[in-house]
């Protein structure tokens, strides 16, 4: 009986019964082992998903914070990126109250209106991304682009509206600043600072919408 228990069960050591040959504590081993095994495979497996599930979340938010400071920078450019996006299936946004972000008349719409801000930017008329309408509208941008990112990542849409708006304010207060400053610094031309912020913020769109 021995032989056949560690043929059976290598490398356990076990000790015979009783006149009747049962082997208890080989038995008891046995049974309990591959139940202790499936408790601690469980347990990883619960922390694993934790771990990814706060990972997952934790880079949405952040997503959402960047697009709403991309509204701040240009306030049309950020919902032009996400509308090709989902448009183009890179968001998902079907089953979202945003879903018309991917439709063809928002993105030709949006498309149309970041084209014509990239531009009237250079004007020396434009007013300030800093005064109250201006400030809001990229704040309501930023909140709708942060929402629709939440929205694709399956996250709330509120909590992506506030950090998008959020993002907006840092973007507009934060990119005026620095492009004042450079232009004071470097004695250079408004265009000069004014074309770089256009591509950081359109790359940064553009990578924010393709890897969320």
């Amino acid at each position: 009986m021995r032989g056949d228990v560690g043929q059976l069960h290598p490398g356990v050591t076990c000790d015979e019964g009783g006149s009747d040959g049962r082997v208890t504590r080989a038995v008891n081993f046995a049974g309990k082992q591959p139940v202790r095994r499936s408790a601690e495979i469980q347990s990883s497996t619960h922390r694993l998903y934790r771990h990814h599930s706060t990972v997952n979340l934790n880079y949405v938010w952040a997503f959402a914070v960047g697009i709403g400071l991309v509204a701040g920078l240009r306030s049309l450019t950020a919902p032009a990126a996400v509308s090709w996006a989902a448009h183009l299936g890179w968001l998902n946004l079907h089953s979202s109250p945003l879903a018309f972000m991917g439709s063809t008349v928002a993105v030709a719409i949006f498309s149309l209106l970041a084209i014509g801000e990239l531009i009237a930017d250079k004007m020396p008329k434009t007013p300030s991304r800093t005064l109250l309408v201006p400030l809001l509208a990229r704040i309501l941008m930023g909140g709708l682009c942060g929402a629709s990112l939440c929205a694709s990542g399956n996250q709330s849409l509120l909590i992506g509206a506030l950090l998008g708006g959020m993002g907006a304010v840092i973007g507009a207060f934060g990119g005026y600043e620095i492009r004042r400053r450079l232009v004071s610094k470097l004695n250079a031309k408004d265009i000069f600072i004014a074309i770089p912020e256009d591509l950081i913020a359109i790359g940064l769109a553009c990578f924010l919408v393709i890897h969320v």
